[in-house]
């Protein structure tokens, strides 16, 4: 339903479009052939692993450019794509061009009080969808090195003080889709109160709030093909723990962002 023709009447010498194969084949079929004549066709092209299938070397055949926002996507593009002859091209996201505002400690304590978090203590937290792959965003990695950093606090032997109340928050979207997946999430949680659990289409918490009330934001993802949590929770003045295997490099170079080692591994 979508009308494009108004390409025509702007005189476009490039359309960039910005969706993965498969579906970037079902987009540019929505273009009049007789405009794509007349333009450069750009796939602006985000993926996460180092092997890409055989669906995107069909989508290939139908660009003139191939972006990507990291090094590691264009290596993938580039190994994966052997035949295309045009131009693979690292372009960043212009992440710095809006960012994500911090709250106010005003805002950050009023957030913390509805939440149910407690005002004074050190909170981590990771925030992620089910749609982006479970397995590839590894929320229970994160919990893990969570108990791994406070297994004393657990245990009853590290006394007062901010780690005494220490929280982990997971934040996650599309919970109706993957309820099996949701639920073997809140069941690896258990019964450690320290760890909660926030489907967003029940508890109310907007991105940048989110960032508000958390001191670290923890990704042990699998890979990345980009990571624009990472960069909006820098933004936003927040701590921020990543794994380094594909890190985008203008995200691995915020002052705040510390990585972490990894090998690989199958999921």
């Amino acid at each position: 339903g979508a009308d494009l023709s108004v390409l025509a009447s702007w005189g476009a010498g490039e359309v960039v479009v910005h969706i993965n194969p498969p579906d970037f084949a079902r987009a540019v079929a929505l273009f009049d052939p007789e405009v794509l004549e007349g333009v450069a066709v750009i796939g602006y092209w985000a993926w996460e692993l180092a092997v890409v299938s055989p669906e995107w070397r069909a989508c290939a055949e139908l660009a003139d450019e191939i972006w990507v926002p990291s090094p590691f996507v264009a290596e993938a593009m580039v190994r994966g794509l052997p035949e295309f002859g045009s131009p693979i091209r690292v372009v960043p996201h212009a992440v710095d061009r809006a960012p994500m505002q911090r709250l106010s400690g005003d805002e950050r304590m009023a957030a913390r009080r509805r939440l149910g978090l407690p005002e004074a203590a050190f909170v981590a937290g990771t925030s992620f969808s089910f749609a982006s792959n479970y397995a590839r965003k590894n929320p229970c990695g994160a919990i893990d090195a969570f108990r791994a950093a406070f297994r004393d606090v657990a245990g009853g032997s590290a006394g007062g003080g901010r780690e005494a109340g220490a929280r982990f928050v997971v934040r996650c979207h599309d919970v109706a889709r993957h309820r099996r997946l949701f639920e073997h999430l809140v069941s690896y949680a258990g019964d450690d109160e320290r760890i909660v659990v926030w489907d967003t289409a029940v508890v109310t918490c907007p991105i940048r709030e989110f960032y508000g009330v958390i001191d670290v934001y923890v990704s042990l993802h699998r890979s990345e093909g980009y990571g624009l949590n990472l960069a909006e929770a820098a933004q936003a003045g927040v701590e921020v723990v990543a794994t380094g295997w594909g890190l985008a490099p203008d995200i691995a170079a915020r002052p705040q962002v510390s990585v972490v080692g990894s090998r690989l591994v199958v999921p």
